[in-house]
């Protein structure tokens, strides 16, 4: 075999193919690394997506991030979020104007106590009515004598009284159209003549027929504050019931909408006065409504 020999130029470009060759093999692992920082990279990513979603998820229903949602009843915490809303506009709103009625009747519970003690009563029968000292026909008597010579309507002329409405007898005036009368027997005439436990003023015309028979028969008038109170107070009674109603359903249907995962929403209202409950109830906060689990043996897949 016929052998040629090299040159220095061959010599030399076969060391550069070397040289590139090696070079290129001692890149190989670096390329394969880019692959692998590449792969890992894209799995952090799919990650962090998972746990974004995760936090989406439990952003939006709230803080159930250790609760079990199969515990959920999805159909009445439904439900009651449409009643809470109801209930709360009947405790805010109508039984509001309810709850004002409350301090005026202290507010009068308060005003018969302090007459106690007042002015010097004439003595004689004593009339057995429900007042902190007793009423004495005498003084009873010479009151609806004043009111006789005066009558209804000259009195209300004759002592108006801020606010009052147009020809009804306030309580105010008869106290002034009895200056020198004991105090405690004003206050059980005019409570015999309105209707209810909190009335300040009353219609002329009622006013005058009650008085026309207190003359002819002065136990009609412990009648008519017995019944007047009896009616007052039950009124009162109911209001307090509806009141307490309205508030009660208002917080029922606000745990079960919003809370409904609460250990104290199976021990409400007793659970209301469990501090360390009300103090974990944040934690069982849900903002929204899950999805309605599926029941494969009604949709079977």
């Amino acid at each position: 075999m016929r052998t040629f020999p090299v040159c220095g130029c061959s010599r030399h470009c076969l060391l550069l193919l070397a040289l590139l060759v090696g070079s290129a093999m001692s890149f190989a692992p670096t390329f394969g690394g880019q692959k692998q920082n590449s792969a890992s990279i894209q799995r952090r990513s799919e990650a962090l997506r998972d746990v974004t979603r995760q936090q989406k998820k439990s952003t939006k229903l709230g803080m159930v991030d250790n609760l079990d949602l199969s515990l959920i009843d999805v159909q009445d915490m439904t439900v009651s979020r449409v009643a809470f809303w109801l209930c709360l506009v009947a405790a805010a709103g109508t039984a509001q104007l309810g709850r004002s009625a409350i301090p005026v009747t202290w507010d009068k519970f308060q005003a018969v106590q302090a007459l106690a003690g007042q002015g010097s009563p004439k003595g004689g029968v004593d009339l057995e009515l429900p007042y902190p000292e007793p009423v004495y026909e005498a003084d009873v008597v010479e009151i609806l004598a004043n009111i006789e010579n005066m009558t209804i309507p000259a009195i209300v002329q004759d002592y108006p009284i801020p606010n009052q409405l147009e020809g009804y007898l306030r309580y105010e005036s008869l106290v002034l159209a009895n200056p020198d009368s004991h105090p405690m027997a004003v206050r059980a005439v005019f409570d015999s003549l309105a209707l209810g436990i909190n009335k300040n003023q009353v219609a002329p015309r009622v006013a005058i027929q009650r008085l026309e028979s207190y003359k002819e028969d002065l136990s009609k008038l412990k009648f008519e504050l017995t019944k007047g109170r009896t009616i007052g107070v039950t009124a009162l009674m109911i209001l307090l019931a509806l009141i307490g109603a309205a508030d009660y359903f208002s917080l029922y249907h606000l745990f079960h909408a919003y809370f409904p995962l609460w250990p104290g929403v199976e021990t409400f209202p007793a659970s209301l006065l469990d501090v360390g409950k009300l103090l974990s109830l944040g934690d069982y906060y849900m903002n929204d409504v899950p999805d309605m689990p599926v029941d494969p043996s009604v949709y079977p897949v």
